[in-house]
């Protein structure tokens, strides 16, 4: 499971199956899907495009946005187009599989190039930050004259929303266990849409130091149930992964 505060609605209800849930980052997630250590995953869908094949879809769930999805940002000192004008630096965060990938298509679709990256982040004019780290408006990046949205820049770049997370399945898994993975992911959403489970998730975006509007605002921003339209940017994306993309 996805440690970041964005997977929240998956979190309410605890399984009424055995099961050990593991907590991780989304490249600790997909090195443990890879060795197969892992049965079931909330999967970043940067993940290896090989790492596809050992796996399948876990209902229509996962974490996507529309545009805008405030959690996934790039930060940086000067104009972007600079980063690589003037052979400027780019630290990614270590923490993210799809983001990585995700932001170097962009550069790539809208300067034809990606910045150099650098493993030093004291010695970038840029930084790559998601998750609850995107969201800490107390870090001096904050202070830096550019701040681009990911989730913003692709819908801007394709037309299409972003599936940063899709729950996927092991296909050794029963058919039982699959139902039982499904119903356990229902109950949590549905606990998430009452009145309840919006309190909650206020509060655990608080807990992560957010005032309680931008929590609100930060979840409905995000889409949990994947729809045909999402799962289209999903391919897109995997096509471009590929190289295989024929440009429109």
């Amino acid at each position: 499971m996805i440690s970041f505060t964005n997977a929240t609605p998956f979190r309410f209800v605890p399984p009424r199956f055995k099961a050990q849930i593991v907590f991780g980052d989304p490249s600790e997630l997909t090195a443990l899907m890879m060795e197969g250590k892992l049965d079931v995953c909330l999967l970043p869908t940067g993940s290896p495009i090989h790492l596809e094949e050992k796996v399948k879809p876990l209902g229509p769930y996962g974490i996507a946005s529309y545009g805008h999805v405030m959690s996934v940002r790039l930060f940086s000192k000067v104009a972007l187009a600079e980063l690589l004008e003037k052979d400027r630096a780019m630290h990614l965060t270590q923490r993210s599989t799809t983001t990585r990938k995700l932001l170097q298509i962009l550069f790539k679709k809208e300067f034809g190039a990606t910045p150099r990256i650098s493993s030093d982040p004291s010695e970038s004019d840029a930084r790559l930050l998601i998750g609850d780290e995107a969201l800490n408006f107390a870090r001096q990046e904050y202070r830096w004259p550019v701040n681009r949205d990911i989730g913003e820049w692709w819908m801007e770049q394709t037309g299409h929303g972003f599936v940063f997370a899709q729950w996927v399945v092991s296909p050794t898994v029963s058919d039982e266990s699959v139902s039982d993975l499904t119903q356990w992911i229902e109950e949590n959403l549905t606990f998430a849409a009452t009145a309840e489970g919006r309190r909650s998730l206020r509060e655990a975006g608080t807990a992560a130091g957010w005032n309680p509007d931008m929590a609100e605002l930060y979840f409905e921003r995000l889409e949990f149930r994947l729809t045909q339209v999402h799962l289209e940017g999903l391919s897109y994306f995997h096509r471009l992964l590929k190289g295989t993309d024929d440009g429109d």
